[in-house]
């Protein structure tokens, strides 16, 4: 090792630095940290955008659950983009969240805008029930219910590992 030269400037080559056996948080769990609040605003405004996206296309007659899945890819995306590309178990706990409340507040939407707009809104249990158990109370569908729980359980498989980052 060389002994620095004190008469022009020179850096600290951190590399050499050697951290305590304990361990203690390395630069990119430090960044991950610091990031993770407006990642979650950004990870809000994505599902949001979504659950408009998934109301629209509802709107239309169609129930395409699959969509859930580009959905958790759209929320991830844009919460690890202010972290740059670093996760967490935070972040993957926002992003399933996240994803599944745009999925049943997506279906939920529609009806509550009508209703307001029709003079008969619907009761906030009854859309906080929908919002908590939607995919469940989904089940008595019959076929489309089972095939919708499973999709909806990929989308939130798929946000959890990827929201993992460059693991941190």
């Amino acid at each position: 090792m060389n002994t620095p030269d004190f008469n022009r400037a020179q850096y600290l080559d951190t590399s050499m630095i050697e951290r305590p056996s304990g361990g203690g948080p390395n630069p990119r769990q430090i960044a991950a940290a610091e990031a993770f609040p407006m990642a979650v605003v950004l990870g809000i405004g994505a599902a949001i955008i979504c659950t408009v996206a998934y109301a629209f296309v509802w709107s239309f007659g169609f129930m395409l659950s699959i969509i859930a899945i580009g959905f958790a890819w759209f929320i991830v995306r844009a919460m690890l983009t202010v972290s740059h590309g670093n996760g967490g178990k935070l972040y993957q706990i926002a992003a399933v969240v996240l994803t599944y409340f745009t999925v049943t507040c997506g279906k939920i939407l529609l009806p509550v805008w009508s209703g307001m707009h029709n003079g008969h809104p619907i009761p906030v249990p009854i859309v906080l029930e929908y919002a908590l158990f939607g995919p469940i109370l989904r089940l008595q569908t019959g076929l489309s219910g089972i095939l919708g729980i499973l999709v909806l359980g990929y989308a939130l498989r798929m946000a959890w590992r990827e929201a993992k980052g460059t693991q941190v």
